[in-house]
């Protein structure tokens, strides 16, 4: 797991983001490697419905594998992480179960406004 610790003094760690994240203020969270990324794998559960206009719905949704929860509950109690990074379908799945992520030190990062590259704020996160 990559860490990094912010100008404002937050200690932040990505779950398994593929690609680094670079913050406002300068500092660069790197990417997981590759075996961290594909030892954390989440269920992907697919709905199909037909429609009344003879098209499809699919509904796609993710289910966190035993695994995650523990890698989850091991950051939770890191004392050295202050805030973990994860993507939004984790957050979403950790809700699905009845976790309450807010209680929580994981957070989806925020894009800075009006900026195309992919900078994120080091002040702000998402639940």
């Amino acid at each position: 797991m990559q860490r990094v610790t912010l100008k404002n003094g937050l200690r932040v760690a990505t779950f398994n983001c593929s690609h680094d994240l670079k913050f406002e203020t300068g500092e660069v969270l790197q990417k997981c490697s590759r075996k961290r990324i594909a030892g954390l794998p989440i269920r992907r559960i697919l709905k199909v419905n037909r429609a009344s206009g003879g098209w499809r719905d699919v509904s796609i949704s993710f289910e966190l594998t035993e695994v995650v929860v523990r890698e989850l509950q091991r950051i939770q109690k890191d004392g050295t992480i202050d805030l973990c990074i994860i993507p939004y379908n984790i957050i979403g799945a950790m809700e699905r179960t009845g976790m309450i992520v807010k209680n929580t030190k994981f957070r989806a990062c925020l894009k800075v406004p009006n900026i195309k590259k992919k900078i994120i704020r080091s002040d702000r996160f998402e639940l």
